[in-house]
């Protein structure tokens, strides 16, 4: 029988003012992230959704983590399943040098 592995690991990402930043440079396919803004940043609140993100979406505040997940499928099926492409997830914040925390679940191994 065909196993899955499901590892989970993390980025630190580093706002820049004004401009929204990508979670992730490549492709980056993960079955949930959670996100968290630290309570020492500056900001009071960031912003997470596609590049096209600013001060107008919902606003995340700091010292609170939020969690997406996909919401279908198995971790242990074989057929496609729904998540989420953190190279497609950008965070917005208005004060340069405060941090995002993303800790994500992806596969790692199918032996």
């Amino acid at each position: 029988m065909a196993i899955r592995t499901v590892g989970r690991n993390k980025i630190t990402i580093t706002i820049n003012a004004l401009t929204a930043v990508q979670i992730s440079a490549t492709n980056l396919f993960v079955t949930d992230f959670e996100i968290h803004f630290p309570a020492g940043n500056t900001g009071a609140t960031a912003y997470i959704g596609s590049s096209t993100v600013d001060n107008t979406w919902i606003p995340r505040g700091k010292g609170i983590s939020f969690n997406f997940s996909s919401g279908t499928g198995s971790l242990g099926a074989f057929n496609n399943e729904l998540g989420f492409n953190l190279s497609q997830i950008y965070v917005q914040g208005s004060n340069a040098g405060d941090t995002a925390i993303i800790e994500y679940m992806h596969y790692e191994k199918t032996s």
